[in-house]
């Protein structure tokens, strides 16, 4: 299932879906993945978007996430997923004390997706571990 969604000069459908087996402890999705504007301009030949999510993780396991994009639902081309861990202060000195309501270390992983013609329709789907099987908005 593909959800349609218009951005700045594109217009994108998307479908998140989960892979592989989940271990005892449920890894949870923060920030479900959301599109956001690459650093491309209007003088340059092509565009580019950033698709970007975040987990629980304390450590990042970015061969375990896919984005697939292209100007099909058959998709075509694969992003490099990269990670990096966040919200992880508190490590830095081991003797500071932990307040009850610190959210410890999260990964926020992230995909460019290049090469993007203008005023086109693209599609992209995101899978991984702790991503719902259906999709969402």
């Amino acid at each position: 299932m593909f959800l349609r969604k218009k951005v700045v000069a594109m217009m994108f459908a998307s479908a998140f879906l989960t892979t592989g087996a989940m271990s005892s402890l449920a890894l949870e999705v923060t920030y479900k993945p959301y599109m956001q504007p690459g650093d491309a301009s209007a003088f340059k030949l092509s565009d580019l978007k950033v698709i970007a999510w975040q987990t629980d993780e304390a450590t990042p396991k970015a061969s375990s996430y896919t984005v697939e994009y292209g100007l099909t639902p058959r998709l075509g081309r694969k992003a490099s997923v990269k990670g990096r861990v966040v919200d992880d202060y508190l490590s830095a000195d081991p003797a500071l004390p932990v307040p009850p309501t610190a959210s410890g270390a999260h990964v926020n992983y992230y995909a460019t997706l290049t090469g993007l013609k203008y005023d086109e329709t693209y599609y992209y789907h995101v899978t991984g571990p702790g991503l719902p099987a259906e999709g969402f908005d």
